[in-house]
């Protein structure tokens, strides 16, 4: 009776939850107490009861615990918030911080408006994906090759899905390459040695596809020859294609960075309006509650310190009820050791703040 007279947030359920688990323990202690009688556990002489009890009170210890974990920061955060004047000086204090924020938001948003971003950064999804499509498609064309080095099927297909991915590197490195030529003259020179390469490259990737085909329309009896060129041609096709959207589509690296940095500031922007809308909800929240504030701990420990005195009596309420129980469940005789009193302490946390207030009250 005396605990449902107290009420504040959450005590009605952690004191229904507490009860719940109470009655719980209980019934498991009275089907130990029955089981072990079948089995003429305790021992007449000798025994020792913690053997049978001992688990049941970690048990009920740990439901201090428990009453501890939720009930001690509330009590601590209403013990702290007392009285108008402490609200106040908070909400100052909260408040000085905002000019020197509110500057420091100005300051940034004038570098963000400075910034200009290349529309070229639109591209970079679809440009990334043609790409690796192309390259895909160049591995993917490879894999008979690898059949034809004598690799089996699934080596192939990774041989080739790895041949896709490096010339998916390759692609995006051209241009870095190219740059390599400190004049005009060199850079031209260097894009012209890259595609003679690359044409010689894929002319011979081509002789061999043609001749794999030619060789596997023979094994049908059939005779035809395939020319390299179309395939050489196709190969180029893709890769051409993907240097040109890589070249011309996608951003430089220093319109990335540029990028880079107006994400950074625009980061630290939305970090600060975070940190202003979070002073303003505490300042405000604060100047709510200010009535609440004149709350004291003293219902929160006293009902914690209740609590933990329910949970001790049940503990001690289960050791006799195991001894009653086991009793009626057996015909040899009464333990000896069931004259012996609760052999148990508990730490609590609210009976000494309880009974300290009561003395100074």
């Amino acid at each position: 009776m005396y605990l449902q007279k107290m009420k504040f947030s959450g005590s009605d359920a952690l004191k229904d939850r507490i009860e719940k688990k109470l009655a719980e323990l209980l019934e498991k202690v009275e089907s130990n107490a029955a089981i072990s009688a079948k089995g003429e556990r305790p021992f007449l002489i000798g025994d020792d009861m913690r053997l049978y009890t001992e688990r049941t009170h970690i048990e009920h210890q740990r439901l201090i615990e428990e009453i501890n974990e939720e009930l001690q920061p509330e009590a601590t955060k209403f013990a702290v918030r007392t009285a108008d004047d402490s609200v106040r000086k908070r909400v100052i204090q909260l408040i000085s911080g905002l000019p020197g924020l509110e500057d420091k938001l100005r300051e940034v948003m004038k570098k963000v408006q400075g910034i200009k971003l290349s529309p070229k950064l639109k591209n970079v999804k679809w440009v990334k994906a043609t790409v690796m499509i192309n390259s895909f498609v160049e591995g993917v064309l490879t894999i008979p090759l690898f059949n034809a080095w004598g690799l089996n099927q699934i080596f192939a297909a990774l041989s080739g899905i790895g041949f896709g991915f490096v010339i998916n590197a390759f692609v995006h490195r051209v241009g870095w390459i190219i740059n390599l030529g400190r004049t005009v003259w060199q850079k031209r020179i260097i894009g012209i040695a890259i595609a003679i390469a690359l044409f010689a490259f894929f002319y011979y990737f081509a002789e061999l596809r043609a001749e794999y085909l030619s060789a596997v329309l023979q094994k049908e009896g059939l005779t035809v020859h395939y020319p390299a060129l179309p395939f050489a041609l196709i190969s180029m096709l893709l890769i051409a294609t993907s240097i040109a959207l890589e070249q011309s589509k996608m951003p430089s690296d220093q319109e990335i960075a540029v990028k880079d940095e107006y994400d950074a500031i625009t980061a630290e922007i939305a970090t600060i309006k975070g940190e202003i809308d979070s002073i303003n909800e505490q300042a405000n929240s604060l100047d709510n509650e200010k009535d609440g504030f004149k709350l004291t701990s003293a219902s929160m420990i006293e009902f914690g310190a209740s609590l933990e005195q329910l949970v001790i009596h049940h503990s001690k309420l289960c050791y006799l009820r195991f001894q009653e129980v086991n009793f009626q469940n057996r015909s040899d005789g009464r333990p000896d050791c069931f004259g012996i009193e609760y052999p148990y302490a508990f730490q609590t946390y609210f009976q000494n703040y309880f009974n300290s207030n009561r003395a100074n009250s």
